[in-house]
């Protein structure tokens, strides 16, 4: 008859430097707290690195330009503003930049007759294209649609502001897609 082995094999779990389990998905133990407090149930699972998913919101260029008019630039500002948190949500961490929000933009805007506001649509479309080209989606969309589309596309009997701001939101609904899916 076979012996069976008495042996225990002994778990491995891996830890993070100064052994807490909450990098592997565990409770935070008040004896591997550092400062002997219990953690509080809100900050459980503070250390997991997991990404705060952004809320998808319905964004269309339609709808944009329509409130747009209805709310007299309210609802431009809000959008915009939202969106330049997002930007900093998805790409700071990769780029070391910070876009102010877009209320801000738009009194800088007024004071320098509009000036501030090109160059600040300018670098915010640079960032959306440069983290669509760090992630690996297959959308163009950079600086150049900005200034393709929305500056000298007015010459085209208004049509292009509208292809601007489609694609604006097309690339920041991708960009949205994937950080919620891979952080």
């Amino acid at each position: 008859m076979a012996r069976k082995s008495s042996k225990k094999t002994k778990q491995v779990v891996p830890t993070m430097p100064g052994n807490y389990p909450q990098a592997c998905g565990g409770a935070y133990s008040v004896a591997n707290n550092p400062y002997g407090a219990p953690i509080p149930p809100a900050y459980a699972n503070a250390f997991t690195y997991e990404p705060v998913p952004i809320k998808k919101r319905a964004r269309g260029m339609i709808l944009f330009v329509l409130l747009n008019i209805v709310t007299l630039g309210i609802y431009g500002l809000v959008v915009l503003s939202h969106v330049s948190q997002e930007i900093n949500l998805i790409a700071s961490d990769y780029d070391r930049k910070n876009t102010p929000y877009y209320c801000l933009a738009a009194f800088l805007s007024f004071i320098t007759l509009g000036i501030y506001g090109v160059i600040y649509m300018n670098n915010l479309c640079a960032r959306i294209g440069n983290e669509l080209k760090r992630r690996n989606i297959k959308y163009k969309f950079s600086e150049a649609s900005y200034w393709g589309w929305n500056v000298f596309g007015v010459l085209l009997v208004g049509i292009g502001p509208l292809v601007f701001w489609h694609k604006f939101f097309k690339a920041m609904k991708k960009l949205i897609a994937d950080y919620n899916i891979y952080g």
